[in-house]
């Protein structure tokens, strides 16, 4: 999708270095994962708002005409970008059953190997350790929860934009004010009504 060309491509000019790019990286049938590390979080966040409000003007023309703050709403909300990582990761099940890895981003990722070095450029005094252990006993709680998830739902592509939809107008938000809930409730019911008949 475009979401996706637009996150690949601006992640990788974000990289501190070039890597070896191959070409699979350019036709897009192939991306090139690297270790996440602790500076690249922000920035490649800011990337994944605005692709994804980029994705909501060409997919929803409701979204259009949204106002600005609404819009923030729906962009930032954490349900969304939380949903958006973890379809991300159950695909990466799909593709590398035997090879668990979680997504710092679109095109970085952290696993057992790479988590000692994603806090090397931490400028805070943090006690990284202690961090470490958290992200491990995070990272296998998740991995345990999306292998469940993913043998129960087994869901294909189409029921993963599905899904998609309803995490972006979801409940939450909508019921942050009449417009976000009007609009949210409508889209949300023809996205059910669509699953119904395919």
């Amino acid at each position: 999708s475009l979401m996706c060309l637009t996150r690949k491509t601006a992640e990788l000019g974000t990289r501190p270095k070039p890597s070896d790019l191959k070409q699979g990286d350019f036709d897009g049938s192939n991306i090139n994962f690297t270790p996440g590390t602790y500076s690249m979080v922000v920035p490649n966040g800011r990337i994944f708002v605005g692709a994804l409000c980029d994705f909501a003007n060409v997919t929803f023309p409701e979204f259009a005409e949204l106002t600005a703050v609404n819009k923030v709403l729906l962009n930032t909300n954490r349900i969304t970008r939380t949903l958006s990582r973890e379809f991300h990761e159950i695909l990466s099940l799909r593709k590398h059953q035997n090879n668990y890895f979680s997504f710092a981003s679109y095109t970085t990722i952290v696993n057992d190997e790479s988590m000692k070095s994603f806090l090397n450029d931490c400028p805070f005094e943090t006690n990284k350790q202690e961090v470490i252990e958290a992200l491990k006993a995070n990272a296998e709680r998740t991995k345990t929860m999306h292998r469940e998830l993913f043998h129960r739902l087994k869901p294909d592509d189409v029921e993963f934009c599905a899904l998609m939809g309803l995490a972006f107008w979801n409940n939450v938000v909508a019921a942050v004010n009449e417009e976000l809930s009007s609009v949210s409730e409508t889209i949300r019911g023809v996205i059910l009504s669509e699953m119904h008949e395919v």
